[in-house]
């Protein structure tokens, strides 16, 4: 695992090309269960204490993701157009509400 990692982290892989054709998005909150396991509350989503990632990876193996501070469209979209060209890909997502609008700038959208 930590050798995927640092691959995943060297500098050759600084420079990529964008994602294509299908891209599918996700966001997913990262971390353990708390340390104390006798009646701790650990609630899930977004009412999580845990760092929020955002994914988006292609069919051909491709992807990407990034920390970061929530799931709404003005935080994910600046990202994810720094990702893909939004003029030849089909975006593949969930129903989340900040997807939809993502979705009216893309070629497709799919949920």
């Amino acid at each position: 695992m930590g050798h995927a990692i640092r691959e995943m982290m060297d500098d050759r892989n600084a420079e990529l090309l964008p994602l294509e054709d299908i891209v599918e998005v996700d966001e997913a909150y990262v971390g353990g269960a708390p340390k104390s396991l006798s009646g701790a509350y650990n609630p899930r989503g977004k009412g999580t204490g845990k760092p929020m990632i955002f994914v988006a990876t292609s069919r051909d193996g491709q992807a990407r993701a990034r920390v970061v501070s929530d799931d709404k469209r003005a935080t994910l979209e600046p990202v994810l157009l720094e990702w893909i060209d939004p003029e030849t890909t089909s975006l593949m997502t969930d129903g989340s509400k900040s997807y939809r609008g993502l979705g009216k700038t893309m070629a497709d959208h799919q949920l």
